[in-house]
């Protein structure tokens, strides 16, 4: 495997970079309501190295919601290999843990934040990460290419991040900190409606 598409509606979805990992792991639930009516269905396709898993809630009239269970998707990745990974959810978080190697990151999210604090992510191609509603925080990545793109929600790049080309941070509402080492090689492009800036060691 060496793309990794997630697309889930209502689930959080956390990614770990497992040394001890031998193989692609991922952990999830189907939904059910408190009668066993089947919520979600869930398709999971494998070809050419990239795996890709989709769950869509089930159109049910008069449903009776389970409330108690997890919501959570676990992904456990080989820290040796290298990735593209594709990951979007409508009202879930996304959480990356340890360190990454990657050849693109894109992850999109509606209502829900995106959390790199605890991941080290080394990208040879593009960093994409986008939310409507909610915050963005990376620690140390390096990418070709950055964009950010945030409406209601703050985005801060802490640790050390370095971008070989361009990078373009967007929000309408919500703050923008850059408060530690931030290196582009060509074009810094920051732009918020309602909010403010804040930009610490810049170097191009």
């Amino acid at each position: 495997i060496t793309t990794l598409t997630l697309d889930f509606t209502t689930s959080g979805i956390k990614v770990f970079f497992d040394e001890s990992a031998t193989q692609v792991r991922v952990e999830y639930a189907e939904k059910y309501t408190k009668k066993g009516k089947q919520l979600t269905q869930t398709t999971v396709t494998e070809e050419n190295g990239e795996l890709k898993i989709k769950q869509v809630r089930k159109r049910i009239l008069h449903m009776d919601f389970s409330i108690g269970e997890s919501s959570l998707v676990s992904v456990y990745l080989p820290k040796s290999r290298t990735y593209a990974l594709n990951i979007e959810t409508d009202t879930g978080n996304v959480w990356l843990n340890g360190t990454a190697t990657l050849t693109n990151l894109n992850i999109k999210t509606d209502t829900g934040a995106i959390d790199l604090g605890l991941a080290t992510v080394n990208c040879s191609g593009d960093i994409s990460l986008s939310t409507d509603t909610g915050n963005i925080l990376t620690l140390t990545l390096t990418a070709e290419n950055l964009y950010i793109e945030v409406d209601t929600g703050n985005v801060t790049l802490n640790g050390k991040v370095t971008v070989r080309k361009n990078a373009e941070i967007e929000t309408d509402t919500g703050n923008v900190s850059a408060s530690t080492d931030f290196s582009v090689g060509s074009n810094l492009y920051i732009e918020t409606d309602t909010g403010n800036v804040y930009l610490g060691n810049i170097s191009g």
